[in-house]
């Protein structure tokens, strides 16, 4: 009986020297390929930590003390917000920052603010310079709802609020609760909820 290590050709030196090459590239390929589908998640995952934990603007509307500590100081120094005023519902269309836009109400006021280039924007009415409130409702997940604010004298403006998770019906319905609250308003103006 011969041996059969005897019976086997032998391999050039080339084949031998790239198989160790080979595996190494295969496993360096596997590792980019699980890197580019991983960080991605990781990096979504942190994201949507970092917005439950009011770092980030959340994707939906928020009852207001849900972010006033952190927005208190901001609004206050643009005077949208007074020490005797509190954040009734809030909404941020911005995704990594409160000042770069906002949109929501509070005992006395509704207000929007965004920035437009440098420059920071606002419009803004006290509940009793407003004569209607009117509702646009958002038809997907991906739309904002447009609540118009209705000035005496004429001028308007509108709250942009995302519809994810009923929080544009519920913004709404507060809105024109708080408002019909102080300024006795009976019967609902206009063509809104």
């Amino acid at each position: 009986m011969t041996d059969v290590q005897d019976e086997l050709p032998e391999l050039p030196e080339s084949y031998e020297d790239a198989r160790p090459r080979r595996n190494r590239l295969a496993i360096a390929a596997a590792v980019g390929c699980g890197l580019l589908v991983t960080l991605p998640i990781l990096i979504l995952a942190v994201y949507g930590i970092l917005m439950t934990l009011g770092v980030f603007p959340d994707s939906k509307a928020v009852p207001g003390s849900r972010v006033e500590a952190r927005l208190r100081p901001f609004l206050a120094t643009h005077g949208l917000l007074d020490p005797d005023e509190h954040i009734v519902y809030y909404y941020s269309d911005a995704v990594f920052s409160y000042e770069e836009d906002g949109n929501y109400f509070t005992d006395k006021r509704a207000v929007s603010y965004w920035t437009d280039e440098d420059e920071f924007c606002v419009e803004a009415a006290m509940f009793d310079e407003i004569i209607g409130i009117y509702g646009d409702m958002s038809e997907g997940l991906l739309e904002n709802a447009m609540i118009t604010i209705e000035r005496k004298g004429g001028g308007e403006f509108t709250l942009w609020v995302s519809g994810e998770a009923g929080g544009d019906d519920e913004f709404l319905r507060l809105l024109k609760q708080r408002w019909r609250a102080a300024t006795k308003v009976d019967q609902p103006q206009g063509s809104g909820k």
